[in-house]
């Protein structure tokens, strides 16, 4: 097996599925997301729970993912980054 930046070379599929139940069952978040028409994803760890704002900046913010909701009145939700993957094809590419 080839050693890529101190990871074992396994496929995406076996590392998101041996890694969500541990981000889940430690009351952490996880974003998963394909962009269109990119062979690219992305895996966004969030150790701790989201934050609720009224605003966010994403010009003043921290590296995370965002949600917010149709209604602007709403709260926003904030994922802190804690862990961040990029895979493409079937390989992490990007890692901590």
């Amino acid at each position: 097996m080839k050693v890529i930046s101190d990871y074992i070379k396994i496929g995406e599929r076996s590392f998101v599925k041996s890694l969500i139940p541990q981000i889940v069952g430690h009351g952490g978040s996880f974003m998963f997301w394909r962009l269109p028409n990119s062979d690219e994803k992305n895996l966004i760890v969030c150790n701790s729970s989201a934050l609720m704002q009224d605003e966010i900046s994403l010009e003043d913010s921290k590296t995370g993912f965002a949600l917010s909701p149709f209604n602007p009145s709403e709260k926003k939700l904030f994922f802190n980054a804690d862990l961040i993957f990029r895979f493409k094809g079937d390989e992490i590419v990007n890692g901590p």
